[in-house]
Order: structure tokens, then sequence, then C-alpha cells
């Protein structure tokens, strides 16, 4: 048998855990158990028969179970009615076979990898409907409101467009925050300010700080700082901050 299965930490706290041929057994249980709804073949005298076995089910023999796990058949017997009491498995019998299947399987061990693939398809395929439904309601309503939703889209584009000129100490500001003189500012303000904000070429300003940016923050429009100056008391004169006298 191909694949894997998940053991939960819990087992370690069990009386299981605690006995290690009853782990052994267990262990064995969840692997021989299947993961899927199938049909197998059984030999009964000399006849063949079919079997339907559940998820999480197997087909129980003492004699194969002795050969495989290498245990006593009495052992493995009195582990798995052990099992039964504790609500482990369910066992169904009759004089020609026993199907022994675990209880929870589902829980534990299914793929939740499979699980999410088939969330992600439902939901999937639920906003697909749901978006092809308005489509069709938004179709329906185009055609009653063609010109009123026309008008509506003119006007959100307008006001996303609109331009708000700036203050005198706004581009002030702006210039000195970026090392340019205060008085550069003011000309650049007026510039625009008697133009209604529109470029030499006659264009609007859409966006005041690029325009400054990119036509009046040349590096020869830097403000120069100039060194401090202060008094010797020898001799009178102004010497600059940082010489020495």
């Amino acid at each position: 048998m191909n694949g894997w299965i998940k053991l939960h930490r819990q087992l370690l706290d069990s009386e299981i855990f605690a006995h290690p041929i009853g782990l052994k057994i267990w262990v064995w249980c969840l692997l021989k158990a299947s993961q899927k709804k199938r049909f197998l073949p059984l030999k009964i005298g000399k006849g063949i028969i079919t079997i339907e076995v559940g998820i999480g089910g197997f087909i129980f023999g003492r004699f194969k179970a002795e050969d495989e796990l290498g245990i006593d058949g009495s052992t493995i017997y009195k582990w798995i009615k052990k099992f039964e009491e504790k609500e482990m498995i369910n066992i169904k019998s009759n004089n020609q076979y026993s199907i022994i299947t675990i209880c929870n399987w589902e829980c534990y061990q299914s793929n939740e990898e499979e699980k999410e693939q088939q969330r992600s398809s439902q939901v999937a395929a639920e906003e697909q409907q749901s978006s092809s439904s308005v489509a069709a309601e938004e179709h329906i309503q185009e055609g009653k409101e063609s010109k009123k939703g026309k008008e509506s889209k003119e006007g959100i584009k307008a006001v996303r467009k609109k331009f708000i000129a700036p203050t005198l100490i706004q581009v002030q500001d702006y210039f000195v925050e970026n090392g340019y003189p205060k008085d550069l500012g003011t000309r650049a303000f007026k510039h625009y300010d008697v133009a209604d904000w529109h470029d030499t070429n006659g264009k609007a300003v859409k966006n005041w700080q690029q325009k400054m940016n990119s036509v009046w923050f040349k590096p020869e429009n830097k403000e120069v700082k100039k060194p401090k100056l202060y008094i010797n008391d020898d001799d009178d004169s102004l010497i600059p901050t940082g010489k020495s006298i």
C-alpha cells in the first residue's frame, strides 16, 4: 500500500503508547486502513467473493495478522477487543471474515490539501456565478441609465482632475524645506499665480510641487549659506567662523 498516515500527539498520553505491543498493533491497524472506498476480492473455500470496504476500514484475519506482526494471535485478539472497548475501532464480523473500521478516520487522516482545493474550487465557482449575475444586471441597467451614467463618470473625472492652487506661504515653505531661497519661492508663486497657474506654454499646472521640482529646483538656484562672523576683541576685525586667528 502507498501513501502515509498521521499520528496525533495525544497518542503519547494514551494507555496504548505505554505498551509496545499494543502500540505496534494499533499502528498496524492504521496502516492497513483504506484511504478510500474499495471493493476487494476474498477467497472463501473454493470460491471468491467481493467485499466492500469503506474509508478507514480493512479486512481482518487472525492468521494473516500473526504473519505480518510476528505476534501471537491471542495477544492480537486481546488488543483488538481493547481497541473496540475504547471505541477506537468498530468490528463487523460474520462466520467468514471480519471488517475493522477505524473510528473518526476522516477527522484525523483526511487530506487537508484536497479539502482546501475543494473549498477553493467551490468559492471560485460561486464567485464566477455571482460575477455573471452582476454583469447581466449591469448590462440591463446600462441601457436604461446610459446618459445618466456618462454624466456621473464625467463628473467624477472632473473632481479627480481639479487643481487646487497653493498659497504663497505653502510655496515659500516648500522651497525652504528643499534648500532653496524663500524669495525664489515668491518669484515662482507670482510667475504662475498671475497666469492663473498656467505655464509659459499655456498649459495648466496639474501638480505644482512637480512643476517646482522640474523648473525651479536647479543646482545654481540652491541657497548658499554664508559663514558666520564674530568679532576679535584684539583688533576688532571680522573673522569667519572656523578660521584660526
